[in-house]
């Protein structure tokens, strides 16, 4: 695991630049496909460097150890990586082979030190955090917990919501891919909300010719979002005009077992190797949007190895 690690802090120390001689010399705003690139590179670094610690782990504690604590080799890694590279006021990898340099979003300067912590831990954080702090919220409503302390119609209302925003976190990650490609500015949501951009401190690699098929790609997302959205709110216009039939059905749906990322009826049901079962739809939905890691355990899982189960109840 120090190789690991001494490798990675090997490899970072010689993507760093003059930092501040880059940030008095800024170029143009960065493409979306140098920004993709970049994006591509780092991840393709971090699942080198996540494989060599879990390589290690699974060595030393086992595999069943491993596979309890991945959420945690992942974490750690994505934090060191942060901590060697942004952290560090260094260009990540990625960064350094496209030229891209963060900045201020609002003015020509390098972002100062709570914005860089910000993108580095709401990367590594904020998606893993928001699903626990949803979950336990959702725990809490649906067992009763909070009920003395708010009242039970804004109890029932939260628990709506909750629900509501589980089921709309995919679509929602979706939608901000989308803009990304037809705008260029924010591939992650963490330097969005940062406050801070990319602009390219090299000219010749900053290419602009692919944006008109990116956003063309980045209309096509926003197409299927729409078509996908049509039939749900179907259906809850029509649940919502059958109040009684809705209720009848939510108390057998309560009964049945629930996919955990719809929190439905599991419908077309798929196996991960990591024997966790959702909705067909659901688990591929969920796979491209947490770098084909399951949702629950963070198990590394390919769409190829999902598995369809037939006449499973």
């Amino acid at each position: 695991m120090a190789s690991a690690v001494g490798t990675a802090a090997s490899a970072v120390g010689t993507a760093a630049s003059a930092v501040g001689t880059a940030a008095s010399a800024v170029g143009a705003a960065a493409s979306a496909a140098a920004i993709y690139r970049a994006v591509q590179k780092d991840e393709a670094f971090l699942q080198q460097l996540h494989a060599a610690v879990a390589d290690v782990v699974q060595r030393l504690k086992g595999g069943a150890f491993y596979l309890q604590h991945d959420a945690v080799v992942t974490l750690l890694t994505q934090l060191t990586y942060g901590a060697l590279t942004t952290l560090s006021l260094r260009q990540t990898l990625g960064e350094e082979y496209t030229g891209l340099l963060l900045l201020h979003s609002s003015r020509a300067s390098l972002p100062s030190t709570w914005r860089l912590h910000a993108v580095v831990w709401l990367q590594a954080l904020g998606a893993p955090l928001g699903r626990l702090l949803l979950r336990l919220l959702q725990q809490s409503l649906s067992q009763g917990l909070l009920h003395s302390l708010l009242h039970p119609q804004l109890c029932q209302t939260l628990l709506l919501c909750s629900s509501a925003l589980h089921r709309l976190a995919a679509p929602l990650h979706r939608l901000h891919l989308a803009l990304f490609f037809m705008r260029g500015v924010h591939y992650h949501i963490a330097k969005r909300v940062a406050g801070v951009r990319y602009v390219s401190i090299r000219s010749w690699l900053n290419d602009h010719s692919t944006d008109s098929s990116l956003r063309f790609l980045g209309r096509l997302m926003l197409l299927q979002l729409l078509l996908q959205a049509v039939p749900s709110l179907c259906a809850a216009c029509s649940s919502s005009e059958r109040p009684d039939e809705g209720r009848d059905e939510g108390v057998e749906v309560q009964d049945a077992e629930v996919c955990r990322l719809c929190l439905c009826r599991r419908t077309n049901a798929a196996l991960c190797p990591c024997g966790h079962v959702f909705c067909w739809r659901c688990i591929h939905g969920a796979l491209a949007a947490n770098q084909a890691r399951c949702p629950l355990c963070r198990y590394a899982v390919q769409p190829r190895d999902v598995i369809p189960l037939k006449n499973f109840q």
